[in-house]
C-alpha cells in the first residue's frame, strides 16, 4: 500500500509537468496492475478471440472498398474487492489484418481501469481511473468500430482524485475532494486538455430527521492546448423532508457560473418529490427554474418479474469534453449515442435529453426497446441548434442449451439546424452464438448499414459477415 500511495503522489505531481500521454497511462496501468496482482482477493481472467470478416465497404464511405480482414483480440482482466482497496482493470488489443489493403492494418487498444483506495481508515481516500479507446474524427461520417477505421482516433483519459471525509459527531458529514484529469487524442486536429476540480460537500447527520440538508460547492478549471480556457463555479443547497417511507419532498436552490460569454450566470430553484409507491416502482421529479428558463427533471423506474422499464428526462449545461469524460469512452457504434457535429470542445451548450429503455423477458426470448431524443442549444435556449433522435429494437432467443440467437434494428436521425444539414442511419444485425466447450464459443454475425446524408460523399451502405471464436482462460 505504501508503494502505491507514493506512486499516486508522483503521478499527481506530474500533472503540472508536460509528459507524453502513454507514459502517464502506463504509470496508472502499472499502479492498478500492482494493486491486483498482489491482492489476496484477486479475481483474474484472460481471453482471446479471432474473427474473419468480409465487407463490401471497409471504409464506410461513398467510394468504399471491399475486402476480407482478420481481427485478433487478446484481453486480460483483474478485479479486487478488498476492505481497503477496490480495483478493476480490463485491457484488450485488437489487431486488424487486411487481405488486399495492408495500408489499413493497425492495432487498437482498449483500457478501462478504476481503483478506490482507503489510505487512512475512515478519513483519507484515493480514486483513480484510466481509459483508452477510439473516438470519431469526422462526425458527419460514421464508424461502428469494425469498418470505417480511418475515421477513428485513439483517445486517452485518466483521472486522479484524492479526498478527505469527516464526520462531525451526529450533526454533519463533509467530503473535500480534489480531481485532476486529462483527455488526449492521437490526432492533432482535436484539442487535448486537462482539468482541475475542487469540491466541498457537507450534509446533515443523524441529529436531523424532519429536515435533511446538503450543501455542495464545485470549482473547475479546464485548460486547452489551443482554445480558450474555462473556469466554472456552482453552489447548491438541497432541503429534503421525509414525509413518509414512501414519499420525500425536496427543495433545491443554487447559483451557476460557467465562465463563458455564451452562458449568463444566474441562480435557480426547484421543487421535487421522490415517491416509492411499492417495491417495484420509483418516481423522482423536479420542476423549477434555472438561469436559462423553466427546468424539468424526471426519472421513473419499474422493476417487474418480466418487464423492466426506465424513463428519464434531464436538462444540463455541458460541452463535448465533459461529456466524453462522464459517459466514458468506447461509445463508437452505439446508435443511441447522439453524434456530435460541433468539434469545438470548449463550446458550452444546453442539452435536453429524454430516454426510454424497456426490457421484457418471456420464456426463451428477451426483447429490448429503446428510444431517445436530444436537443442542444448553443446560444439561445429558445431555439435548438441540433436535434438527434432514434430508436433501437432487439430480440434475443435461447435456441438451445448451448445456442443463442440475437437480431436487432436501429434507426437514428440527426439534424444540424445551424448548418441546415441532416442524416439518417439505419442498422440491421443478426448473430448466432454457440458454446463449444465451457470456455470456448463460436459465432457468426451479419450486419447491414445504410447512412443517408445530405451530401453524397458522406452517404454509404455496407454489408458485412463474420465468423469467429472466443476462448476464456
Amino acid at each position: 500500500m505504501v508503494i502505491t500511495v507514493i506512486m499516486a503522489m508522483v503521478i499527481m505531481a506530474m500533472g503540472r509537468v508536460p509528459m507524453h500521454k502513454e507514459g502517464l497511462l502506463f504509470l496508472l496501468f502499472f499502479f492498478l496492475l500492482y494493486n491486483n496482482l498482489w491482492a489476496k482477493e484477486i479475481e483474474a481472467g484472460a481471453s482471446i478471440s479471432s474473427s474473419l470478416y468480409y465487407s463490401d465497404n471497409i471504409d464506410s464511405s461513398a467510394t468504399g472498398r471491399e475486402d476480407f480482414f482478420l481481427t485478433v483480440t487478446p484481453g486480460i482482466n483483474f478485479q479486487k474487492d478488498g476492505s481497503r482497496v477496490k480495483s478493476n482493470l480490463t485491457y484488450s488489443a485488437t489487431g486488424f489484418l487486411y487481405a488486399s489493403h495492408s495500408d489499413k492494418d493497425e492495432i487498437r487498444h482498449r483500457l478501462n481501469a478504476t481503483a478506490e483506495s482507503e489510505i487512512v481508515k475512515h478519513s483519507l481516500f484515493l480514486d483513480l481511473d484510466a481509459g483508452v479507446s477510439q473516438q470519431l474524427l469526422d462526425p458527419n461520417r460514421y464508424s461502428d468500430g469494425v469498418s470505417g477505421s480511418d475515421n477513428l482516433t485513439q483517445t486517452y483519459t485518466y483521472g486522479i482524485s484524492p479526498y478527505w471525509r469527516k464526520k462531525w459527531s451526529k450533526y454533519a458529514e463533509s467530503v473535500l475532494r480534489y480531481n485532476y484529469n486529462e483527455l488526449k487524442y492521437d490526432n492533432s486536429n482535436l484539442d487535448d486538455s486537462r482539468q482541475y476540480n475542487v469540491s466541498f460537500d457537507v450534509s446533515s447527520g443523524r441529529a436531523f430527521d424532519a429536515i435533511l440538508w446538503s450543501l455542495d460547492y464545485r470549482h473547475s478549471e479546464t485548460l486547452y492546448e489551443r482554445n480558450e480556457n474555462n473556469i466554472a463555479d456552482t453552489i447548491r443547497l438541497v432541503l429534503t423532508h421525509p414525509y413518509s417511507r414512501q414519499l420525500d419532498f425536496r427543495f433545491t436552490t443554487g447559483y451557476e457560473d460557467y465562465g463563458s460569454t455564451q452562458v449568463t450566470p444566474g441562480d435557480g430553484w426547484a421543487f421535487g418529490i421522490k415517491w416509492l409507491p411499492n417495491a417495484r416502482n420509483i418516481l423522482d421529479l423536479d420542476i423549477g427554474r434555472r438561469f436559462f428558463g423553466t427546468a424539468y427533471k424526471f426519472d421513473y423506474e419499474h422493476k417487474g418479474k418480466r418487464l423492466n422499464w426506465h424513463l428519464s428526462y434531464d436538462e444540463d449545461i455541458t460541452n463535448q469534453r465533459d461529456r466524453i469524460r462522464s459517459n466514458g469512452l468506447g461509445q463508437v457504434g452505439v446508435i443511441t449515442t447522439p453524434i456530435f457535429t460541433n468539434q469545438n470542445q470548449t463550446e458550452l451548450y444546453l442539452t435536453r435529453i429524454g430516454r426510454s429503455d424497456l426490457n421484457y423477458s418471456y420464456h426463451k426470448s428477451t426483447f429490448q426497446w429503446g428510444l431517445y431524443l436530444e436537443r442542444r442549444y448553443y446560444e439561445d435556449a429558445d431555439e435548438e441548434d441540433e436535434d438527434s433522435y432514434g430508436t433501437d429494437l432487439s430480440w434475443g432467443l435461447r435456441v438451445g442449451r448451448k445456442t443463442t440467437m440475437n437480431t436487432s434494428i436501429s434507426w437514428g436521425f440527426f439534424n444540424d439546424v445551424r448548418a441546415n444539414t441532416s442524416r439518417v442511419r439505419t442498422t440491421l444485425t443478426w448473430s448466432l452464438n454457440r458454446r463449444i466447450t465451457p470456455n470456448t464459443s463460436g459465432y457468426i454475425n451479419t450486419s447491414f448499414q445504410n447512412y443517408d446524408a445530405d451530401t453524397q460523399v458522406n452517404s454509404y451502405t455496407e454489408n458485412r459477415i463474420g465468423v469467429g471464436l472466443t476462448k476464456q482462460f
